[in-house]
């Protein structure tokens, strides 16, 4: 029998924490369920900002309006080069969120944690999904009306009427955390 202890630091990758975020806002986007479900960040191209990279966590600011209820998860799904309904969900976070907890008189950042082992990619949507329960209120979710991210590599995309659709000229207002 062997009594060798294997030192498992020494064969796990090392990487570094990039802290990204666009805090500018000045327009919404509404979450209904079932016909708009989800918000967040598409990576639409292979310069987006974290592709390659290891999902640590990712914020976006969201209130409550009327009296929603349900559940708000952090999701990644991937769409490939166009956005549909065929996504694949690659990843969710540990974080989830009772939306009937969320404020209703002012934006609050959302914090989801991934357990970091997700690599992004092109196509990859990184989104807040909203799993309605009873209730006549919904979600709202701030962003910006121009590209000042890093262009139109991330831009803003929801999921809307059973297809996911990106912005290609607005941005999230998000903090998104990745190791390279």
């Amino acid at each position: 029998m062997s009594s060798q202890v294997i030192n498992s630091y020494r064969f796990a990758s090392v990487c570094s924490d990039v802290n990204q975020e666009q805090l500018l806002t000045n327009d919404v986007r509404n979450l209904y369920q079932p016909s708009q479900a989800g918000v967040g960040m598409w990576l639409a191209t292979s310069s987006a900002l974290g592709v390659g990279a290891k999902l640590i966590s990712y914020s976006f600011w969201i209130k409550q309006v009327g009296s929603a209820s349900g559940t708000l998860y952090g999701r990644v799904y991937n769409a490939t080069s166009v956005p549909s309904p065929s996504a694949t969900l690659e990843t969710q976070a540990d974080t989830t969120y009772d939306v009937s907890t969320i404020s209703t008189s002012s934006y609050v950042e959302t914090t989801f944690t991934f357990d970091g082992t997700y690599t992004l990619q092109t196509g990859d949507f990184i989104m807040g999904w909203y799993s309605e329960g009873s209730g006549g209120g919904y979600l709202s979710s701030q962003f910006q009306l121009s590209d000042v991210y890093d262009g139109t590599d991330s831009v803003s995309g929801w999921h809307h009427s059973s297809n996911f659709r990106a912005l290609s000229s607005n941005d999230p207002t998000m903090k998104i955390t990745y190791c390279e």
